[in-house]
């Protein structure tokens, strides 16, 4: 019976962890990574006993453990805020561990968001961290500064996008509405307003500006025109990815692995809405306006991009026989893209590299690459003159 309750109190204190389709960690609204160490395993309860090894993230909300299975990850998540205290455990003969005294977490009610568990009153329960490779001094300090600093309380705090208090006759009928409309509208604006007026404020409010940017997101997909839509995509792209994966963040060893799942979700849109493929040089482009000022090396993109080929992501590094390099969806096949060419041939007449380019808002040497397939296919056929090189459709079959 009592090891019954323990795997009850084990499983409420941990929870299954959500992933990306290309298998990244998905963090709730304002986490960011700080830290990443390998070869952790989890021993639980009075029996010790241990999990497999694997990752463990330290997150400024959360503590997850992710396994590599199968060419899978599977993880569970520990919320931070049931963390009641942290010790190390060690001696001559043992492996040092950490040790966290965790509450359970008291019952809450269904909700549509993931929300923060607050503990109970129930007695703790000893989590011990154990690491294989070395690197707990290091991880006990930046968890320590992480529970003092105490980030999820800010989310549990009111939202700065909602209001709550008592039922009145004033937030009544459709005057209610209006008026409720134009306090959001307000405190939005003072939040904009109070966040740039110098780098501290703007950090301070960093975590409020990513929630704006959010609901506006997602207003502007269902009311926005497309001017409208790609001048706020640009914008979405200034502010940058809310949480970079970082050498200190992911560990020296996994990070070009961490690396390249952050690069495919980042990306694949952005490949996607160029037509399945997308110039490294675009990708890298793209990827450090985005990470603002902690970018990229060329070096680390490229490595990064060269393990695309693990089977869980969505993108691949392709190397045309003229040496352009490209970031390529597997949702887009040769035979799709020369399809695409050939109905644009069609449409509008005998067409050069450069028609296609400023037809298809795409890379020159990339429409060339396009261009090339669909011949390489035999849908496209090419006359080179002094002129240059224009593509007709190939009617050749059709003599046959």
């Amino acid at each position: 019976q009592t090891s019954l309750r323990h795997v009850q109190v084990i499983m409420n204190i941990w929870q299954p962890l959500k992933f990306s389709s290309n298998s990244r960690p998905i963090l709730v609204d304002g986490e960011v990574e700080c830290l990443s160490n390998s070869n952790v395993t989890l021993d639980e309860g009075d029996k010790s006993k241990s999990t497999d090894e694997g990752s463990l993230i330290l997150t400024s909300y959360r503590l997850l453990h992710v396994i590599e299975q199968d060419g899978s990850r599977k993880g569970v998540a520990l919320f931070l805020s049931l963390v009641s205290n942290v010790g190390v455990k060690s001696g001559f003969f043992q492996q040092t561990k950490i040790v966290l005294g965790i509450i359970p977490p008291a019952p809450q009610g269904a909700s549509g968001q993931q929300a923060i568990p607050q503990p109970s009153s129930q007695a703790d329960v000893l989590v011990r961290l154990a690491f294989r490779s070395g690197g707990h001094d290091v991880f006990l300090k930046q968890l320590r500064n992480v529970l003092q600093s105490k980030s999820w309380e800010s989310r549990m705090s009111k939202s700065l996008l909602t209001t709550t208090g008592a039922f009145s006759t004033t937030s009544a009928g459709v005057g209610g509405i209006i008026r409720k409309a134009e306090q959001t509208e307000r405190e939005t604006e003072q939040a904009v307003s109070q966040s740039f007026t110098d780098l501290k404020a703007l950090m301070q409010k960093a975590k409020d500006m990513v929630v704006l940017a959010d609901r506006f997101r997602q207003t502007a997909e269902s009311t926005a025109t497309s001017s409208e839509k790609s001048e706020f995509g640009g914008l979405l792209l200034d502010i940058g990815v809310a949480s970079v994966v970082t050498r200190q963040s992911a560990g020296a060893a996994s990070y070009h692995q961490e690396l390249a799942r952050q690069l495919a979700d980042v990306l694949h849109p952005h490949v996607e809405k160029a037509g399945g493929m997308l110039t490294l040089r675009d990708a890298y482009c793209i990827i450090n306006r985005a990470r603002g000022t902690d970018l990229l090396s060329p070096d680390d993109l490229l490595k990064a991009c060269s393990l695309f080929e693990s089977p869980s992501l969505s993108l691949r590094l392709r190397r045309f026989d003229s040496g352009v390099l490209v970031v390529h969806s597997l949702n887009r096949t040769d035979e799709q893209v020369a399809q695409d060419m050939r109905r644009l041939v069609d449409s509008k007449g005998p067409l050069g590299a450069l028609d296609v380019a400023m037809q298809c808002s795409i890379a020159l040497a990339l429409a060339l690459e396009q261009l090339l397939t669909a011949e390489r296919l035999g849908l496209l056929c090419r006359d080179e003159t002094v002129e240059g090189l224009r593509f007709f459709p190939n009617a050749f079959p059709s003599f046959q």
